[in-house]
């Protein structure tokens, strides 16, 4: 009785290849998931940099806006233009000035650092972690 069973269990000598196989390949698809949700997460990181920027300049816009209405109501109710008012605007004015030229040499300065990121460092970093896996993946399972 007990040859019958160790002969049973030799017998048919179990094939993990397809197994194996299936791993390999979720184990791929999974590095190509994980990879595409880095290159996601950079263009969001990205975009947000972007809009972060453009917050100042729009604030400026409307605070020149703001202080421009209330200069011309405040002309109007009292016959004379406001001082105060005045002084805001051309405060507002020459911070519009100077900041405006910096955040748009800041937002170009960026998005030329991230595209020559992109082009010299991610891309080719990850072709080469899919190449390398996969290539590792055949020798552990071809």
């Amino acid at each position: 009785m007990p040859t019958e069973k160790s002969e049973k269990r030799g017998a048919g000598a179990p094939d993990f290849s397809e197994v194996a196989q299936f791993c390999k390949e979720s184990y791929l698809d999974g590095l190509g998931v994980a990879l595409k949700g880095q290159e996601e997460a950079e263009r969001v990181f990205k975009e947000a940099v972007v809009q972060g920027c453009a917050i100042p300049r729009e604030w400026t816009k409307l605070s020149r806006e703001w202080l421009n209405a209330w200069d011309e109501i405040g002309g109007i109710s009292t016959g004379a233009p406001n001082p105060v008012l005045s002084f805001s605007k051309q405060c507002v004015s020459a911070i519009y000035g100077g900041t405006e030229p910096l955040l748009r040499a800041s937002e170009e300065a960026f998005s030329a650092g991230f595209s020559c990121y992109e082009k010299i460092v991610a891309k080719p970093v990850r072709e080469y972690t899919r190449g390398l896996n996969k290539k590792c993946m055949e020798t552990v399972s071809p």
